[in-house]
């Protein structure tokens, strides 16, 4: 069972190639894999803001992505699934992730 009063709330600025990625999902999950903990989804805006709860503090892998077509964005392969790059420790003391992507080639 999670502990409800240990979620965080995670805001951030996501960026492609210097400017705001907008309407694009951001995706916490944690990197141990706990599904207690689960899945944290959420939008950024038309800055390239987002602001979610996740369940508790931990580290998170960290998925972006913008749908292209109806499917996931090539540009974006390097950021999605297991093996994205990004990563976010989330604590009461750490809670803002901005995150400057490139495109991949």
């Amino acid at each position: 069972m999670v502990d409800e009063s240990q979620s965080v709330e995670i805001t951030g600025v996501i960026k492609l190639d210097g400017k705001p990625l907008t309407d694009a999902q951001v995706s916490f999950l944690p990197a141990d894999g706990d599904a207690l903990v689960g899945t944290a989804m959420t939008m950024t805006d038309s800055q390239g803001k987002y602001t979610v709860a996740v369940n508790a503090p931990r580290e998170y892998k960290v998925n972006v992505d913008r749908m292209m077509n109806g499917g996931p964005n090539p540009k974006l392969k390097e950021y999605q699934g297991e093996e994205t790059s990004l990563k976010a420790d989330v604590s009461e003391a750490n809670k803002s992730f901005d995150f400057d992507l490139k495109s991949a080639q």
